[in-house]
């Protein structure tokens, strides 16, 4: 099984990605900044490192310059909440935008694994894979989570809208469809917050 290095300062994102890789038939290992990364990095047998190019203070192409000094054939993607293409990447080996979605990042693993092939023959493609069942487990997870988590079309129209949202805002899904709801809403005053 090969092992996965996921890097990400904030923790709901490194989160969600761990699960979406496992969930892929990867063992995942994880770390929120670059000191830690890097010793997890030169502690394990890591076959590809997933980072954030924003790690606090630090960014992922620096700590991907240090990675490939210590191990050149470890392919490292880096991902990224801009579109712009962080100089220099020469030291990574592929450019995700977050907003490309889980299907491109699992696309982009097995090629760069398939590609960097050099001890073991790649993952075999397991039942989890395909796309209809991992949209399935990220929904789960959205709907079994604590936090409330809607999402919203762009013109600001309520699309989804989980329990934890149904309990914190006292709307149901139903009743939530379709209305809008601006970001500077807070949860003290949220009926002057919705406009149908």
């Amino acid at each position: 099984m090969r092992l996965i290095l996921a890097i990400d300062d904030e923790n709901s994102g490194l989160y969600f990605r761990r699960l979406m890789l496992e969930h892929a038939g990867y063992k995942v290992l994880s770390a929120t900044g670059v000191d830690e990364a890097l010793r997890v990095f030169v502690s394990n047998p890591i076959d590809l490192v997933v980072t954030d190019h924003l790690l606090g203070r630090q960014v992922g192409t620096e700590m991907a310059r240090e990675m490939k000094a210590l191990k050149p054939s470890v392919p490292i993607i880096l991902l990224s909440g801009t579109t712009s293409v962080p100089e220099p990447l020469q030291y990574a080996d592929a450019f995700l935008n977050k907003n490309e979605g889980p299907d491109q990042l699992l696309q982009k693993i097995k090629l760069l694994l398939s590609d960097h092939n050099a001890k073991d023959s790649p993952s075999q493609p397991s039942k989890h894979d395909s796309g209809y069942q991992l949209h399935s487990l990220l929904a789960a997870i959205v709907e079994s989570s604590d936090d409330a988590i809607f999402s919203k079309n762009l013109n600001g129209h309520i699309l989804t809208w989980n329990k934890a949202a149904e309990r914190m805002y006292g709307y149901s899904a139903d009743e939530s469809s379709g209305r809008t709801y601006p970001s500077s809403c807070r949860q003290t005053d949220q009926t002057k917050c919705w406009k149908s």
